[in-house]
């Protein structure tokens, strides 16, 4: 007892992550040792965090308890003796290496780093060294997380499986440096050479049948993926030790792997930073890079099915929004850009819905000339088309039956109301300013919804509902401009259009119509 009077009571603090045997915490702790022993300290307790990465406080608990002990005082110690400034931490900001110090010594208990070549005292000198030393710890740690991402790269572009555990039908082989199989791992084993690789291989025969079924349920009975959990419940079908749930089945489905191609860094974590999901031109695929559970055809089949069953169940605002973002992306829009996205429904699906993709881009604000001054009937085409299927939309959301032939801009409405819709320019020269709406009289119409545009606007400045009989024989109508155009012919907006044409008052036997 008496060699330990007027030494001063520290606690040590080790770090291991999987760096170098340099750092091992049985070397941390010698070099420790005998720095405490040149310069009077006492250690008292030790604080050790193994396998812990320096990168964030998040996880290290023997660091979280130590500075809780320093700051209460409830340790029991003065000093704080670390090996060098990384075993500290190799902190992606420098601010927060020092704020974790200063905190300590504010409490009254100095940090002392045993194995730097400064003495931790304040001094201008040991300031600046402490905090490039503090930069380079990070830098390590960024330089170390790109060769290792690099490598990870190299051999995932080569088909070696990156971490992680096989999805149902699927097994690791672990092989040798040569690609020579060595064993099938079980779950919870792992390779222990360095130079040994992991790949996948199909797994049992009763799960490879089950996959082949899944898919074939998918892609040629057009079942659903809760349907297909389902059926594989009630039949008893062992699944990986849980019961199938649409997202299995989904997953399932929709993973490449089934196919033998791997796919790596769909989504990245680079030291520690939050989960990214990334851009698909980033994954890195290599094709046939393990023998294919389920044939190419069948595979593809399946993707189709399950996007157009997803894509009928979108609205047309869902529609729009995945057209508007795309738009945001590129800066411009074409059936090559739409079929290329993943997350935006095919071409044929716009122009189902909208009647045209110009419908449809006209309606995310959007027009195909925009790379100079568009031709005026150009236009009125785009707008037009927006015109019908906001239209169409606006009866909907009406609660009409809603039926639109191939014939652009013609609707019928509840199988017995036909309606054109047209977009009619305005014209200010000759005669005065005015509009002409046309009824064409190639189809048995009940009205013609007409949208007045103003010179340079893209917005109607009206919306007129004509009756067909009151068309004169030459089936044209002129409508001047003023106050009182159009008159009873107006209607106030699209969402009117159905009471308008008697569609709420037919189901209680009224019919009306503008005057």
């Amino acid at each position: 007892m008496a060699e330990k009077q007027g030494k001063i009571r520290a606690a040590q603090y080790v770090r291991m992550s999987t760096e170098r045997q340099v750092y091992s915490t049985a070397n941390q702790a010698d070099r420790i040792a005998s720095y405490a022993l040149v310069h009077g300290f006492d250690i008292v307790r030790t604080y050790a965090d193994e396998g812990r990465s320096g990168l964030h406080l998040k996880g290290r608990s023997a660091l979280q308890q130590l500075l809780a002990d320093a700051l209460s005082g409830s340790g029991g110690f003065d000093a704080i003796l670390v090996y060098d400034v990384s075993r500290w931490g190799r902190f992606q900001d420098t601010d927060e290496s020092a704020h974790y110090e200063f905190i300590c010594r504010n409490a009254g208990v100095q940090i002392h780093y045993c194995a730097e070549m400064f003495a931790n005292d304040g001094s201008l000198t040991a300031t600046i060294l402490k905090n490039m030393k503090r930069v380079m710890a990070g830098e390590f740690s960024r330089e170390l997380s790109a060769k290792v991402w690099a490598s990870q790269s190299r051999l995932a572009a080569q088909g070696y499986k990156m971490g992680g555990y096989p999805t149902y039908g699927l097994q690791r082989l672990l092989v040798d440096a040569e690609g020579n199989p060595r064993a099938i791992l079980k779950r919870g084993e792992h390779k222990i050479a360095s130079s040994d690789r992991v790949v996948f291989v199909p797994g049992g025969k009763p799960e490879i049948a089950v996959v082949r079924r899944i898919f074939r349920l998918s892609a040629y009975k057009g079942m659903s993926d809760k349907q297909i959990a389902k059926l594989l419940n009630a039949e008893g079908v062992p699944s990986s030790g849980k019961a199938w749930t649409r997202e299995i089945i989904s997953t399932l489905l929709k993973s490449e792997k089934y196919i033998g191609t791997a796919v790596y860094n769909r989504v990245s974590s680079k030291l520690t930073t939050k989960t990214t999901l990334n851009p698909r031109d980033q994954w890195i695929r290599k094709e046939r890079a393990f023998p294919a559970i389920v044939d190419r055809k069948t595979f593809a089949l399946a993707q189709e099915v399950r996007k157009n069953r997803h894509v009928n169940r979108l609205t047309d605002a869902q529609l729009l929004d995945d057209l508007r973002k795309l738009l945001s992306r590129h800066k411009r829009l074409s059936s090559r850009l739409i079929m290329a996205c993943k997350t935006v429904a095919d071409t044929q699906t716009y122009q189902k819905r909208f009647g045209s993709l110009d419908a449809a881009y006209a309606l995310v604000g959007y027009q195909r000339w925009n790379l100079g001054p568009a031709p005026e009937h150009q236009l009125l085409i785009a707008r037009g088309s927006a015109f019908a299927t906001q239209v169409g939309v606006a009866l909907r959301h009406a609660g009409a039956r809603v039926r639109r032939p191939t014939t652009f801009g013609l609707f019928t409405v509840d199988d017995r109301i036909r309606i054109a819709t047209t977009v009619c320019k305005y014209t200010g020269a000759g005669r005065g300013s005015y509009w002409e709406v046309r009824l064409n009289g190639d189809y048995q119409l009940d009205y013609v919804l007409a949208a007045l545009m103003k010179p340079q606007g893209s917005h109607p400045s009206a919306y007129v509902l004509i009756p067909s009989d009151r068309f004169p024989p030459s089936g044209r109508m002129t409508i001047k401009d003023g106050p009182n155009k159009a008159g009873s012919f107006v209607i106030p907006d699209l969402a009117s259009l159905y009471a308008a044409i008697g569609g709420c008052d037919a189901r209680m036997g009224i019919v009306t119509s503008p005057t």
